[in-house]
């Protein structure tokens, strides 16, 4: 599965600057980044809110892909990056594909 609005994949070290007029979504791996905590979202979903297992975040990604894709108040979804090891690296592939969709 790959959203039909743009995906953008972020590095939650790097600081995130909204472009002004575009309304964001999160999909945040925990829930609890420096990230979620900003003001700019219009929607937030985790993918494994609070215990940050890969395992439960991958049985969700699609299913929270979908929702926020769906979510008509969201113009442009942003993922924040996961931790690459076992699970997390068939996700990052996915996100990174999704992301990737947007510059064709």
């Amino acid at each position: 599965y790959a959203p039909t609005k743009p995906l953008i994949l972020w590095n939650p070290n790097e600081e995130f600057t909204p472009e002004e007029g575009v309304a964001y979504g999160l999909i945040t791996y925990e829930g609890d980044s420096p990230l979620a905590a900003q003001d700019c979202w219009v929607e937030t979903m985790p993918l494994s809110p609070g215990s940050g297992r890969l395992a439960e975040a991958a049985v969700r990604l699609f299913a929270v892909m979908r929702a926020m894709d769906e979510c008509a108040s969201v113009q442009a979804i942003v993922a924040e990056e996961l931790p690459e090891t076992g699970l997390g690296c068939a996700m990052m592939d996915r996100l990174r594909r999704a992301s990737a969709k947007r510059g064709e």
